[in-house]
């Protein structure tokens, strides 16, 4: 399938995206398929209000109750943890695809995107027309940093990265030095980036929600 004919299953690949050597002045993100020079990066998926719980230490978590300890919130989501990296390391600001709810949440991922893209947020999908909240995942650890449970309600803003959405920047998917894309949005967005056609390698991303 067109599908499968353009897409390499590696996360290791996807994560070696963003290591850049200190030394280097330039970025060494990968050339075209056509030899020319770096093009721009294209990370599609998933933007995410990470909200996490961590019990103090010496007090251990009970079910049904409460114990004293940390919540914090931070930016997350699979594409717009990778499009931060490359931002951040390879001195390059990739074009993030992606969908967030009308909400405090969605505003504030796309003030700290904005932040680091120097305002470029145009593939930051508002979904204002709708109650579409953005994907939020909460997170309780214990005080020891065990991962206890998670919730992850992801589902709406990720169905909301639509084939349609992803082809009103099929332009610049068709000329990127590397798209990458997450497993959060839907099997026919994964078949809408690849019928985009683009002339670098797709870099699939696998998520475990």
């Amino acid at each position: 399938s067109i599908l499968n004919s353009h897409l390499r299953l590696s996360s290791s690949d996807s994560c070696a995206i963003t290591r850049v050597e200190a030394k280097q002045t330039s970025s060494t993100l990968p050339h075209d398929a056509g030899g020319g020079q770096n093009q721009r990066v294209v990370s599609i998926g998933a933007c995410v209000l990470d909200v996490n719980a961590k019990a103090l230490d010496g007090h251990k978590l009970i079910q049904g109750g409460s114990v004293p300890g940390h919540v914090t919130q931070a930016m997350g989501g699979v594409a717009r943890n990778v499009a931060d990296g490359v931002a951040r390391l390879a001195h390059e600001v990739p074009l993030l695809v992606s969908a967030v709810g009308d909400d405090a949440a969605g505003r504030a991922i796309t003030s700290h995107w904005a932040q680091l893209a120097d305002d470029d947020t145009q593939a930051i999908r508002r979904c204002t027309e709708d109650n579409t909240p953005t994907a939020t995942v909460s997170a309780v650890f214990s005080a020891d940093g065990e991962l206890v449970a998670c919730v992850a309600d992801a589902d709406a803003a990720a169905a909301a990265v639509t084939p349609a959405w992803i082809e009103r920047f099929a332009p610049s998917l068709r000329i990127a030095g590397a798209v990458i894309c997450d497993c959060n949005i839907t099997p026919l967005a994964l078949q809408a980036i690849a019928t985009t056609e683009p002339r670098c390698r797709l870099w699939l991303e696998p998520t475990s929600m």
